[in-house]
């Protein structure tokens, strides 16, 4: 079974094959350097024991955070549609490669939420998020 820290690796991997992206944070960084995407626990962190009698998956979730800097509000809104939807989008990103490299049973990025400002730090940039969940076997 992958640790919660290979998890995490193997989600910034995937994600890191997008050509929108300068970098992809595995933890809340004090500063960012955007377009990035940020991994961050979810409601939910780890759920254990799924599906078979108890005996089965590890669901880690996330919220992947993409932000961009809002300097120029409508050419940032444009940049962060490609993420939303399309062949570089955090969804079809995690399609690629469903275990991401054999560390996961299965990767699904559930729902794009929260469009609009995020205050991280003393900075606001603009950006989404993506729910995601990706199951591990015992």
């Amino acid at each position: 079974m992958a640790d919660y820290g290979t998890v995490k690796q193997a989600l910034a991997d995937a994600l890191d094959a997008s050509t929108n992206l300068t970098v992809v944070y595995t933890q809340v960084p004090d500063v960012y350097t955007t377009p990035c995407a940020v991994l961050v626990p979810g409601d939910n962190p780890a759920t254990y024991h799924g599906a078979m009698a108890g005996q089965g998956f590890t669901t880690f979730e996330f919220k992947i955070q993409i932000m961009l800097q809002r300097f120029d509000l409508d050419a940032a809104a444009t940049a962060l549609d490609v993420f939303v939807h399309g062949p570089d989008s955090v969804d079809a990103l995690i399609r690629a490669d469903r275990t991401l490299g054999g560390v996961a049973a299965d990767a699904v990025v559930d729902r794009c939420s929260n469009i609009g400002q995020v205050l991280a730090g003393d900075d606001v940039f603009l950006g989404a998020e993506f729910d995601t969940r990706v199951m591990v076997q015992p």
